[in-house]
């Protein structure tokens, strides 16, 4: 059974205990005056005394709930972001003996595949491979905590045009083997959230580089959906994706993450969930997945430089 502090009060409670305080304090003080007074001029100034009297205590005892409320609140804020400081040390503390480590891996893996025999440099380039990869990992967590930390109420703009050129030829210099169509109706002159930028990235990158044809194809289509929003699809001809990456979008409950593809889509979403957008998985029966993600458009805010609560280190 949890046990009750005040600091634990809620909206609800709190109108319990007003509601019983004002009940009690009717029926009490007015059957107090109904026996102390018979004047009915002195019953009517006694009233105006209590009513007033009772304005001022639940003013007191509102001013008192939400004073410790808030102390208990900015208590709380103290320790979190304390320990946000502490991780955001360990954070980069880790990365940096990580990458360091990796390098000396990699480094050595190399020398073994260039002066062993055939079965060795396979081995070697095994652990190469993997190395790269919690490289990999470690700057997307770097990159995932920064979207994490940022002010989701901070909105920088950006035309949606130019970034989804800007991306597309970005990915297409990462990944010449790949065939990356875009469909883009005329006349989009839209501002949209400027971190839809790393979504897209994110989403042309997996779907590129798991999929495991030699050629992949990637097809980018964006239509207007009302006035206020814009939805984005990506969709590959790749063999989808796998169950425990998908999972790993359940920030709900912990699952197995072995994947950078998992930080990836994670980043995602929480990117689209601080902008209030949706994101749609579905596969085709043909083959391949779109993903599908709704954002609103900017409209005529006035766009404001995204501020990130800690700087980054390494």
């Amino acid at each position: 059974m949890n046990r009750w502090t005040p600091g634990s009060l809620t909206a609800f409670r709190a109108a319990a205990a007003y509601a019983a305080f004002g009940f009690l304090w009717v029926g009490t003080t007015d059957h107090l005056v109904e026996r102390l007074f018979t004047d009915p001029v002195m019953i009517t100034q006694a009233q105006t005394a209590k009513g007033w009297l009772f304005v001022g205590l639940s003013a007191v005892i509102v001013y008192a709930l939400i004073d410790y409320n808030h102390r208990q609140l900015g208590h709380k804020n103290e320790q979190l972001d304390e320990a946000l400081r502490q991780i955001s040390v360990l954070h980069r503390v880790l990365r940096h003996n990580l990458r360091n480590s990796c390098n000396v891996i990699r480094g050595h893996a190399q020398l073994i595949e260039s002066e062993g025999s055939n079965g060795v440099r396979e081995s070697a380039g095994v652990i190469r491979e993997y190395s790269d990869q919690l490289v990999e990992l470690s700057d997307r967590t770097r990159l995932l905590r920064r979207i994490v930390t940022a002010d989701p109420d901070a909105v920088e703009a950006a035309d949606l045009a130019a970034t989804i050129d800007d991306r597309v030829a970005h990915a297409r210099e990462r990944h010449p083997n790949a065939t990356i169509d875009v469909s883009v109706p005329e006349g989009l002159d839209v501002e949209v959230d400027r971190r839809l930028s790393t979504v897209l990235e994110e989403l042309v990158d997996n779907a590129v580089v798991h999929n495991d044809a030699e050629n992949p194809s990637v097809r980018i289509a964006v239509e207007r959906e009302g006035s206020d929003a814009v939805v984005l699809e990506v969709s590959d001809d790749g063999p989808g994706i796998p169950q425990v990456e998908r999972d790993a979008l359940d920030l709900d409950r912990e699952t197995p993450m072995n994947h950078s593809q998992g930080i990836g889509l994670l980043m995602v979403k929480t990117i689209l969930d601080q902008a209030e957008g949706d994101l749609e998985i579905d596969d085709d029966e043909s083959g391949g997945t779109t993903v599908r993600v709704s954002i609103p458009t900017a409209g005529g805010r006035q766009p404001v430089v995204e501020r990130q609560m800690y700087p980054s280190h390494g």
